[in-house]
């Protein structure tokens, strides 16, 4: 297991794994409710969207995910990056996904409508992490130290 992620509710666990799939599981009963398969490298990380209606995943294949949980099947495909992807954070709202990559880039891609609406936010060295805060709409990007 690389990543996990509670559910907003509490009462289901995303998680990402070297084998490239990711799985939901529920917190009372430990069931796993179902896998994603999709990415052809390991999932990094894994996020519940605000509303808890989708998984986003994050891979070393480069590729950006969106999962409807309750079906267990694949929603979207927003992006590529580059490189290796390392991290995701939703937006508040839920309306995009912010991605930090190996490549170096931040991107934001939107999340409700199927066309990629990229915006490169940021270009540096590898990014780890990212958060968004709620309060200040900032997103924070975090990587290696020099």
């Amino acid at each position: 297991m690389q990543c996990v992620a509670w559910s907003l509710d509490g009462r289901r666990v995303a998680s990402g794994s070297r084998d490239g799939t990711a799985r939901v599981w529920d917190t009372g009963t430990g069931a796993e409710l179902c896998v994603l398969r999709g990415h052809l490298d390991r999932v990094q990380d894994v996020d519940w969207s605000p509303d808890g209606r989708q998984v986003a995943t994050v891979s070393w294949d480069g590729t950006v995910r969106l999962w409807d949980p309750d079906e267990g099947r694949e929603r979207v495909v927003l992006g590529v990056h580059d490189d290796q992807v390392n991290a995701l954070a939703w937006h508040p709202d839920g309306t995009w996904v912010a991605t930090g990559s190996r490549d170096g880039t931040v991107r934001t891609w939107e999340t409700t409508t199927d066309v990629d609406a990229l915006v490169e936010l940021a270009r540096s060295r590898v990014f780890r992490e990212l958060t968004a805060e709620e309060r200040r709409g900032l997103l924070l990007p975090a990587g290696p130290t020099p």
